[in-house]
């Protein structure tokens, strides 16, 4: 997931959605900029677009994309994490323990025991 989340990039989302208005009408305070939720939402999207059922990228951000990297089955699961992960960091106590028991700490980390996690070993799919 860090491999893809801290990639360079521009950012623009967590900006644009820090600089909001402070007040969304007379008299109300809007919640907290999810800006960190919107950016790994993002980046979700890009590990699955780069993916060889999609675009097939190789690169992302001037790096070997997730896929390339740590296999297909492991860039799947990074993803399921990140969205996990992005309604925990915003959501409620009862949304966040849900959001935690599919996460990395739950479904998705379960799911990633049989995936190697090392550079270059890819998740095999289909017959040995």
């Amino acid at each position: 997931m860090l491999y893809s989340l801290l990639a360079r990039g521009r950012r623009v989302r967590p900006i644009l959605c820090a600089l909001r208005p402070a007040s969304s009408s007379v008299g109300t305070k809007p919640p907290p900029c999810p800006s960190s939720a919107v950016e790994m939402i993002h980046t979700m999207s890009l590990i699955q677009d780069d993916l060889p059922c999609m675009d097939n990228d190789n690169f992302r951000r001037g790096k070997p994309t997730n896929h390339k990297v740590y296999g297909e089955g492991v860039a799947v699961l990074a993803g399921d994490s990140l969205l996990t992960f992005a309604f925990q960091h915003v959501s409620s106590a009862t949304v966040r323990e849900l959001a935690k028991s599919i996460g990395m700490e739950g479904l998705v980390g379960g799911s990633s025991g049989g995936h190697s996690f090392n550079r270059g070993e890819g998740c095999r799919t289909g017959p040995a």
